[in-house]
């Protein structure tokens, strides 16, 4: 039987993704975590300060005390400071992006990036131009960010929230090869986007998934 820590800062993604999960490992034990000012406060900062990188590090310690056999972080803004902490920890790290990154190079040399939270387009930028590199690609990327509905999913208005999101993109004056949904939140919207702009679309939530069923398979 496979345990597993999940940690998250959406309400919405903490209510959906251990769901989706037990599609997958139905007699998985999973135990979730909570805490939405770890994003909320980069956010209004515009960076992710030393005590939020104290607070996450407790909580990944604190999911590792449940001993799982992997610990995943839900949240694309808290990536790179959890790749950061891989080497301290015993317990294999996944972070929410790290497949869909690699699947959006490989996908096309256009790439927009659609968030709702301003603090993730920098760091989903960073591991784009790393993973291209890695990769040996060349890429273009571009970024919109909804920030009215990640205000919106952050008191739990959804249908606003979707609503924001796909008038912003019917505003698109051009085509993408790629486009990555930057929050996990927006997940769900994948199929509409991939509709109205007729390109290749990527969200996090799926990918992880079988980022963590890879990972299991390998201990």
């Amino acid at each position: 039987m496979n345990r597993i820590a999940l940690i998250h800062t959406v309400p919405t993604v903490y209510l959906t993704f251990a769901d989706e999960l037990k599609k997958s490992l139905p007699d998985a034990v999973i135990t979730n975590t909570l805490d939405d000012y770890l994003a909320s406060d980069a956010e209004e900062r515009g960076y992710f300060s030393k005590d939020n990188q104290q607070r996450l590090y407790n909580l990944i310690e604190a999911a590792e005390k449940t001993y799982p056999d992997l610990i995943a972080v839900t949240c694309s803004t808290l990536s790179p400071h959890v790749n950061s902490f891989r080497n301290l920890f015993s317990t294999p790290l996944v972070t929410i992006d790290e497949m869909m990154i690699s699947e959006a190079v490989k996908s096309g040399s256009s790439l927009l990036i659609v968030s709702t939270a301003e603090s993730t387009v920098g760091p989903t930028k960073s591991k784009l131009r790393n993973e291209a590199l890695l990769q040996n690609r060349t890429i273009e990327i571009e970024n919109i960010v909804c920030n009215e509905a990640y205000v919106a999913i952050k008191k739990r208005d959804k249908a606003l929230h979707d609503s924001l999101v796909l008038e912003r993109i019917k505003q698109l004056d051009k085509q993408y090869d790629v486009i990555i949904l930057a929050q996990a939140s927006m997940a769900h919207l994948e199929e509409s986007i991939k509709q109205i702009c007729k390109s290749v679309v990527l969200s996090s939530p799926r990918m992880c998934i079988a980022n963590i069923l890879e990972g299991l398979n390998t201990i």
